[in-house]
């Protein structure tokens, strides 16, 4: 599983490639965890601000490691229609 560093800490990422709907072409998204988004201090470091804005949305940590259809459907802001995972 790739990762981000931030604060000597390692957090985990993962990269989908996912459609809105069935007429959508595929798109990149990536999904990191909570405790990442915790520790970001995207109003007041530019670095944070753009790592923040990288990422799609963020799980709790314990769904991080879930098969990524799963994670697709069920666990973003809105159901996903999952193609591969990066």
């Amino acid at each position: 599983m790739k990762t981000i560093t931030r604060l000597e800490k390692e957090y985990p990422i993962r990269e989908f490639m996912i459609k809105f709907s069935k007429e959508d072409e595929p798109e990149q998204i990536t999904i990191s965890v909570e405790s990442l988004h915790c520790v970001l201090d995207y109003e007041n470091n530019k670095e944070d601000e753009a790592m923040d804005n990288k990422i799609y949305f963020y799980v709790d940590d314990n769904l991080i490691e879930k098969p990524a259809q799963e994670i697709c459907e069920n666990y973003l802001d809105e159901k996903l229609i999952f193609v591969e995972e990066l």
